[in-house]
């Protein structure tokens, strides 16, 4: 299904909506372009800028993708929404503590993420 599947601390990223709907990072680059392609492997288009991505999770109604990527400013790692249609990115947790994992609820309404914003790591959820 997919070659070169990423993966940090043994958790590989990788997300699937309930449809089929594939998502997944490559191993590599600080510096990637998430993309959408089609079953031959042919390129359809790109989605949000390119960064320093780690984790994502595509919504259940496979309109949004939240993902773990690094401030270009800050260098802090926070969770970032794309709107997928129109192409739009914006931030999702502002916290100095790493926000991680995001999963998205059945409903696609809330996400759940980790953080040790406390010093140790805990849930969290929109």
């Amino acid at each position: 299904m997919a070659e070169r599947v990423g993966s940090f601390r043994a958790k590989a990223y990788i997300s699937v909506s309930s449809n089929g709907v594939l998502a997944y990072r490559s191993g590599g680059s600080a510096n990637t372009q998430l993309a959408w392609f089609d079953r031959a492997g042919k390129q359809l288009e790109t989605a949000g800028p390119p960064g320093d991505y780690n984790e994502l999770a595509l919504s259940p109604d496979n309109t949004r993708v939240v993902v773990n990527r690094r401030d270009p400013q800050g260098g802090n790692r926070d969770l970032w929404l794309i709107e997928l249609a129109r192409n739009i990115t914006s931030r999702f947790t502002f916290h100095a503590a790493a926000d991680e994992g995001p999963v998205w609820s059945p409903d696609g309404a809330r996400i759940a993420f980790s953080s040790a914003r406390d010093g140790r790591y805990i849930f969290y959820k929109s």
